[in-house]
């Protein structure tokens, strides 16, 4: 009997649940490559107020990564018991544990990032910086496991009929950091192309002011794609402080000689 050939990764279907998986890691690495900048700057502040945007960036980080909890629920729900069903049972069953010390510290995190300024600012500043760090440290080697390990494992046992199931199964519980294609806009709609914008080796002054009227004019679900040759912290804080829970932000190329930052309006 002829044995199943694997599909490579990167030859998956765009609406395959393990690329879909694997696109929405990209965006949570991407909150947790913020919280790690966020945890390092606040090591030099003495009082809220000394955190300055920083705590609008908190708050936006903090929703991002408990508003993910419907990913570990798809792979706890629909992947892992598929997985146990070939006999593939320890991975998941570790991957699962740790999702459970995931949604303690992130549901942690989510309080802290409420507070109103009258705390114990110490108090704060030290959880924050200990469940940060947890957090990239133990997420990211998580996600790494997942894509490496997990999805691998999961493409060598599974034939093309339960992937299906697994499909159907995760559009029924829904989605965290986007929607697929097929979610977003009905069957076979196709993505919004996204709108250039290329800062580089152009004048600073009017870049903001073009940022903003390109953003006006997106519809829901479009994408800006901006190029810039200095890193946009300003940018990030601006959108995390006024466009709060009304974008997604992620890194394409993340420089050091450029940036290229997708900016999705929700």
């Amino acid at each position: 009997m002829a044995q199943t050939v694997k599909t490579p990764v990167a030859a998956l279907p765009a609406l395959h649940p393990v690329k879909t998986l694997m696109e929405e890691h990209r965006f949570i690495l991407n909150s947790v490559r913020e919280l790690g900048a966020l945890v390092d700057r606040l090591a030099a502040a003495r009082s809220f107020a000394e955190m300055g945007a920083d705590r609008e960036v908190l708050k936006g980080i903090a929703h991002h990564l408990v508003d993910a909890e419907s990913h570990h629920d798809r792979e706890e729900e629909v992947l892992f018991p598929r997985m146990a069903a070939h006999g593939v049972t320890e991975l998941p069953a570790r991957m699962k544990a740790e999702h459970t010390e995931f949604r303690l510290r992130k549901r942690r995190l989510f309080q802290l990032a409420q507070a109103d300024g009258s705390e114990d600012f110490p108090a704060f500043k030290g959880e924050v910086r200990e469940i940060g760090r947890y957090l990239v440290r133990e997420l990211s080697a998580h996600i790494a496991r997942e894509d490496e390990e997990v999805y691998e494992r999961a493409l060598d046992v599974l034939d093309p009929a339960e992937w299906d199931e697994v499909k159907r199964g995760c559009d029924a519980i829904g989605y965290c950091c986007f929607k697929p294609a097929d979610q977003a806009g009905g069957a076979g709609a196709a993505a919004a192309p996204a709108v250039d914008l290329d800062f580089r080796g152009k004048p600073h002054g009017t870049r903001l002011l073009t940022i903003m009227k390109a953003w006006e004019g997106l519809g829901a679900g479009q994408t800006l794609r901006i190029s810039n040759d200095t890193k946009p912290d300003p940018l990030r804080i601006l959108f995390q402080t006024k466009e709060k829970g009304r974008h997604e932000w992620l890194y394409e190329v993340d420089g050091p000689e450029y940036w290229v930052v997708l900016v999705k309006k929700l």
